[in-house]
C-alpha cells in the first residue's frame, strides 16, 4: 500500500497531486483501499484529506479518525472521517484516474 506523500492544506494537497498528474483520492477510494488491503491501514498515521464534499463551504473531508456517522464514538478506523477547515495541515495521498 502506498503511504501518504506529504502534508499541507486542502488546496496545497490538491495542487500537489495535480502537479504529479494525479488527484486527491475520493472518499470511496480511500475507504475501499483501507477495507480491502490489510497493509493500507498500517500506512495511515494521521488524518488524510480526501476529495469529497464535507457539506460545508469552509471545511473539507478527512479520513482516518473521527466517527462513522452512525455512532458518537470518535476513533481510528477505515470508515471514520471528520471535516476540517481548508487551511488545516493534514496528510494526503494521491490517486490516478483510470
Amino acid at each position: 500500500a502506498d503511504a501518504p506523500i506529504g502534508t499541507g492544506s486542502f488546496y496545497q494537497a490538491a495542487q500537489a497531486c495535480h502537479a504529479l498528474g494525479t488527484r486527491l483520492c475520493r472518499f470511496e477510494e480511500w475507504s475501499s483501499a483501507c477495507r480491502n488491503d490489510p497493509a493500507f491501514i498500517t500506512t495511515v498515521t494521521a488524518n488524510e484529506w480526501v476529495d469529497d464534499a464535507a457539506n460545508s463551504s469552509a471545511e473539507a473531508k478527512v479520513m482516518g479518525t473521527g466517527t462513522d456517522g452512525l455512532t458518537n464514538v470518535t476513533n481510528f478506523a477505515c470508515r471514520n472521517g471528520f471535516s476540517f477547515e481548508f487551511t488545516t495541515i493534514q496528510a494526503y495521498r494521491c490517486c490516478i484516474s483510470r
